[in-house]
């Protein structure tokens, strides 16, 4: 979903701001039934500007960026949410025009309405617990493909004896072929 917005919003500034028209709803459409507040306009607005100046955008382009973006305020905005109420009823109304709850068959009962919904809370438990196995089974698979380093094996360090007279004796070299990874097979001295 998030994906979908972000491509929504490219399309529409592209066209807001002279490229191909947007050919989606207009602003209020979009926006009245999810009963933006001022303040989370205000946050998005700060998120715009941060990014403009990451991206090292000019500050005149900038600040047309951002006047632009403020005059698509009042269209998103919905204060008190009447926006959304406005878009419930209206909802509401195409609905009962069309015979039902905007099911295939129309709930006649206050029962087959909350069976319907059950239904769907079922469904969208369902779907999701289908994601998150394929995240998971993802993740597995992911970790799967990481090498994981194998240790080292070497030679053990022979000790050094005394030899006759006080002098250390020499560590004879392993014999070509023999087993140094434990210390059972290092040879003899």
């Amino acid at each position: 979903r998030l994906e979908k917005l972000k491509e929504r919003t490219v399309d529409y500034l592209r066209g807001e701001w002279g490229g191909t028209p947007y050919q989606g709803s207009d602003l209020w459409i979009a926006h009245s039934h999810l009963g933006v507040t001022s303040r989370q306009y205000d946050i998005m607005m700060k998120l715009y500007e941060k990014m403009l100046k990451k991206e090292r955008v000019g500050k005149q382009e900038i600040a047309e960026c951002l006047e632009s973006l403020e005059k698509m305020r009042a269209p998103c905005i919905d204060k008190d949410l009447k926006f959304k109420q406005l878009y419930l009823k209206h909802t509401e109304k195409l609905a009962k025009a069309a015979g039902g709850d905007g099911w295939t068959q129309p709930a006649v009962t206050p029962e087959e309405k909350a069976a319907r919904e059950r239904e769907t809370a079922e469904n969208l438990d369902r779907l999701k617990m289908e994601e998150a196995k394929k995240r998971s089974a993802a993740a597995a698979s992911d970790a799967g493909d990481v090498e994981v380093p194998k240790p080292k094996t070497t030679a053990p360090k022979a000790k050094a004896k005394s030899a006759p007279g006080g002098g250390a004796a020499k560590a004879s070299a392993p014999a070509p072929g023999a087993d140094v990874s434990s210390p059972a097979a290092a040879p003899a001295a």
